[in-house]
């Protein structure tokens, strides 16, 4: 055999390798395929070691593509909508971390809401700010809503509709029973 064909053997798993490292799904396929010209080679040399190579490599790279095709496709709408559910939840942390009932030291319950107020800016710049029914009541009462996102420049108003009804709702709290 000519001494060519080891390096195109080797050329042919090393490009395998870079395809699947960018389309995995490809690069198994490449691979599968690859390992014919192994076959052949192992066959034509009388090397029959690489018999064991090819099987164990053809199991491998089917594993790994069933893997891959298992794997579900995520659309972007779903990426924007996984990330507001987030953001939501992020604000749901922060009231928690912020709340006066909190029974955490004050300087780490302020470390903590500033990491919350930097993931909320992060995944804001990425899908925008939420809907101000979203984020609970002290916020909007506060302010707070509109601080966090005038910290990134953007501009948000609580509609004065919410803003009455949360105040009736705290009125009606702080209301003696009759």
């Amino acid at each position: 055999m000519n001494p060519v064909w080891s390096y195109l053997l080797a050329a042919t798993g090393v490009t395998g390798l870079l395809i699947a490292a960018n389309r995995p799904r490809v690069g198994y396929w490449f691979n599968i395929a690859a390992q014919g010209a192994w076959l052949a080679y192992a066959i034509a040399t009388r090397q029959w070691g690489f018999l064991l190579s090819v099987v164990a490599y053809t199991v491998a790279f089917a594993r790994l593509l069933r893997r891959a095709y298992r794997t579900a496709d995520v659309s972007t709408a779903d990426q924007r909508a996984a990330l507001r559910d987030e953001l939501v939840h992020l604000w749901h942390d922060l009231s928690i971390a912020w709340s006066y009932e909190s029974r955490a030291d004050p300087r780490e319950s302020s470390s903590r809401c500033e990491g919350l107020i930097g993931r909320i800016h992060a995944i804001t710049r990425l899908v925008g700010p939420v809907s101000s029914d979203d984020v609970s009541m002290p916020f909007l009462l506060t302010g707070m809503y509109e601080q966090v996102h005038a910290g990134m420049g953007i501009s948000v108003q609580v509609p004065e509709e919410t803003l009455r009804r949360c105040r009736e709702y705290v009125a009606s709290q702080r209301a003696p029973a009759s």
